[in-house]
């Protein structure tokens, strides 16, 4: 909802008309990212000791570090979500969205979700010390940025022709 000028009218046609986002759905794509990742670092994992036995601790530390991202988008991506609940913007992609939301998250971030996705990859990086986790989550970023974002802005400049724009140019993409 924009937090100036309220939840516009719309019309039913474009409430329940819907827009291809592509094959795969954002939320497998970074999803399947996180697991891809912590499976591949797991089974990296069988194949190292010389370092845990050498370094005893180090494992603690990089929970440690890793907390701060894992624990930020986590709370990122519920607060997103929490937002568009409270004010009942629907949040399936594919679908027309029903309104603007300019608030919360949404005005720092035009995609909080997203960005607490890459949060949480990035934390999962440095908890299991592994390559996997990033190359996966590069992969999801890209995939967002380049495919899916584009298509889900040019829905939202339809829906809300001006509205959309001027909040784009207050608010970055990412940050």
């Amino acid at each position: 909802i924009n937090a100036e000028y309220g939840n516009p009218p719309l019309n039913r046609q474009l409430m329940t008309e819907s827009f291809d986002i592509g094959a795969v759905h954002p939320r497998k794509v970074f999803l399947s990212a996180m697991a891809l990742g912590a499976v591949c670092a797991s089974a990296e994992r069988i194949t190292e000791n010389v370092v845990a036995e050498l370094l005893p601790y180090a494992w603690q530390t990089r929970l440690a570090v890793a907390a701060l991202p894992l624990v930020g988008g986590f709370l990122l991506t519920s607060s997103a979500k929490r937002t568009f609940r409270e004010h009942m913007v629907n949040v399936e992609p594919g679908n027309v969205p029903s309104s603007l939301c300019t608030v919360g998250p949404f005005a720092l971030s035009r995609n909080p979700i997203y960005l607490g996705a890459v949060l949480i990859l990035v934390g999962e990086t440095l908890a299991t010390n592994s390559v996997f986790p990033a190359a996966f989550g590069f992969l999801s970023v890209l995939s967002a940025q380049f495919i899916t974002i584009p298509r889900e802005e040019a829905a939202l400049k339809k829906a809300f022709p001006g509205q959309f724009e001027a909040y784009a140019a207050k608010v970055g993409r990412w940050f």
